[in-house]
């Protein structure tokens, strides 16, 4: 396989909906193959999906959900929590 391909398919496991562990390896990969700095800045693409529940995005998301200080089905207010409907990876 060469080199351009196997960027390209790390790159649509990053976005696609795969398995936690098909993401950190094309993370290994992209890691191994790219310069840090490129890999940083496509990393911080908002189109790419997140893959873990400690990336920067789904905290900042997380927050702003709560942030909202009430539930959107029931509006309670109390032991309020973020969920997505889309997994961020199956596992």
């Amino acid at each position: 396989m060469n080199k351009s391909k196997l960027i390209v398919d790390s790159v649509a496991i990053l976005i696609g909906d795969y398995s936690i562990y098909r993401k950190q390896a094309a993370l290994l990969i992209l890691k191994a193959m790219l310069p840090s700095d490129f890999v940083k800045i496509l990393l911080s693409d908002e189109n790419l999906y997140p893959f873990d529940r400690n990336d920067t995005r789904v905290k900042e998301w997380t927050n702003k959900i709560i942030s909202k200080g009430k539930c959107e089905l029931c509006g309670s207010t109390n032991r309020l929590e973020a969920h997505h409907i889309i997994k961020w990876a199956f596992t």
